[in-house]
């Protein structure tokens, strides 16, 4: 299929809207990401994949895998490896911290997603369960 988006690395995705356009012409819904689905049952109805193409209409780029030492991560993983389930970066219950959204702003501390805010050795949280232990790497 051709693709309107060309990504240098494999974990990045966009987020955003997208629409289905066919030499040009938009066709179908608008989507909240990429749907293979969508993009391939256009191009079975317009005649091939030639000239059917995704267009993002705005968003951010964003990492669904883990790299390096994972302070990218921008996925929904919220369970640490020990299986436990992350706590939220706005809460002070049960772990008190200063790892929140207001002082690492730009570290993706959304909801309880597990993230790498400070260098560690790779995206974390922590444990919601409990205070022992207070905190675990992900497994991403």
């Amino acid at each position: 299929f051709v693709s309107g988006d060309t990504f240098k690395e494999p974990c990045e995705v966009l987020e955003g809207e997208f629409k289905i356009s066919f030499n040009g012409e938009e066709i179908g819904a608008r989507f909240p990401q990429r749907d293979n689905i969508a993009l391939a049952t256009a191009a079975v109805l317009y005649g091939g994949s030639n000239g059917v193409q995704w267009t993002h209409l705005g968003g951010s780029l964003a990492k669904q895998c883990q790299e390096s030492n994972g302070a990218t991560y921008r996925g929904a993983v919220a369970v640490t490896v020990s299986g436990r389930k992350c706590q939220s970066w706005n809460s002070q219950y049960p772990n008190e911290h200063s790892r929140t959204p207001a002082n690492y702003p730009n570290s993706g501390l959304e909801d309880n997603n597990c993230r790498n805010p400070d260098g560690e050795d790779g995206a974390w949280s922590y444990n919601d369960e409990g205070k022992d232990p207070r905190r675990e790497l992900c497994d991403i």
